[in-house]
């Protein structure tokens, strides 16, 4: 199985689905690999901003402050951000094995949210042995 026919499986399979598509935020500042939808996509860019930007790494900083206790030793706190727009939902999870890289989901607005991450969190197991 290859990522393009995961990616794909995985759109048809979360409810709403507009793009899905994985991004390297180390190697990948144009945003163009394994592009699933011409527009309306994340860039590399503004997905490393939110994730690895100064503004979240004081949160997680101020998080790792507190008496939280990592299990699997990852040295950043935050896995999934989601980010409701208005006609949008956006869903940004970090891959577990390949922590640079993120699956960036973005569905209707109305699509059921405990049903879209419940799903895309099934899908990433899959999507991170495939990268």
């Amino acid at each position: 199985m290859n990522l393009h026919n995961v990616l794909k499986n995985f759109q048809r399979n979360v409810p709403g689905c507009v793009v899905a598509r994985i991004v390297d935020i180390d190697s990948d500042p144009a945003g163009r690999r394994h592009r699933q939808k011409p527009s309306g996509g994340p860039t590399a860019a503004t997905l490393g901003e939110l994730v690895l930007g100064r503004d979240m790494t004081a949160i997680e900083d101020m998080f790792k402050r507190m008496p939280v206790r990592h299990e699997d030793g990852r040295p950043r706190c935050f896995q999934e951000i989601l980010i409701v727009s208005g006609d949008r939902m956006h869903l940004f999870q970090r891959c577990r094995r390949n922590p640079n890289k993120v699956l960036a989901t973005i569905c209707h607005k109305e699509a059921n949210l405990g049903v879209v991450m419940g799903k895309s969190r099934d899908m990433l197991e899959i999507v991170d042995l495939v990268i």
